[in-house]
């Protein structure tokens, strides 16, 4: 061993002193300036090994999978310092890529701008538009995002993840359902289903998932984020005492991109 302490507990150290949420380039980074003669693909293999909500953890990396975690991964290659229970975070392990709108929601509030603008051609209670509308209050309200799932392409995981005073945020987030088809090819069709029991469908779904993130991040902060529509202030209004029991707070997005708790 080159140095006094094995690369597991140096990566400790790395986690402790770097500016959460960091990626792994900022780990190999404070590796090359502080132990400089650890290889790169040590150091990697260390965070792969040392990341709580990794799934087959223990099966990959049988010496330092039995070690209490390091790191927790918020995104495609980016980390905060491991809190938690490591079997509740598998069930919500998220790997994923953060998208280009948390750039444009920070630039946004940093200028006290307008909020960032609505996806072209797209209804204002659309699920895009009610996350960033939801990004740019939270960034406002001195919140770090840290994970954005991409919600064009129905990304799976949590929907927003967002950071302050050492609390993290995870936030399910619904659209309000369309009357027409989005695809040009069906704009000529009448959906079967009307749009306010199409939402009651979703309303449940992001009950079962906000509960489930309640679960698996017992210690963080979990909220549902739904457009300001009647059926879900309705539908929020019948189960505010048991979710508030739960701790998961309920938020809506209104047409002007105010956000409220119900």
């Amino acid at each position: 061993m080159k140095y006094d302490r094995p690369i597991h507990e140096l990566l400790k150290d790395a986690a402790a002193q770097l500016t959460e949420p960091f990626s792994a380039k900022d780990i190999v980074a404070w590796f090359n300036a502080h132990y400089p003669d650890v290889a790169t693909s040590a150091v990697r293999a260390h965070i792969q090994a040392m990341t709580g909500n990794v799934q087959n953890r223990e099966e990959n990396h049988p010496y330092l999978g039995a070690r209490p975690p390091v790191l927790r991964r918020v995104g495609h290659g980016v980390y905060v310092r491991w809190s938690g229970s490591a079997i509740a975070d598998r069930l919500s392990a998220v790997v994923s890529k953060t998208v280009p709108s948390i750039a444009q929601v920070a630039a946004a509030a940093a200028s006290r701008a307008d909020p960032v603008p609505l996806a072209h051609s797209e209804e204002w209670f659309w699920e895009g538009n009610v996350q960033s509308r939801l990004l740019s209050h939270l960034v406002s309200q001195g919140w770090d995002v840290v994970r954005v799932a991409d919600t064009r392409s129905r990304e799976s995981g949590t929907d927003v993840i967002a950071r302050r005073g050492g609390r993290l945020l995870h936030v399910e987030v619904k659209g309000w359902p369309s009357a027409a088809y989005r695809d040009p090819a069906k704009a000529h069709l009448k959906k079967p289903t009307l749009p306010a029991t199409q939402a009651r469908v979703w309303f449940n779904d992001a009950v079962v998932h906000g509960l489930r993130l309640r679960e698996a991040h017992p210690e963080d902060e979990v909220a549902l984020c739904f457009p300001d529509k009647d059926t879900y202030r309705a539908l929020c209004r019948g189960i505010a005492g048991s979710l508030r029991k739960c701790d998961v707070d309920l938020l809506v997005v209104d047409v002007d991109g105010r956000v409220s708790e119900v």
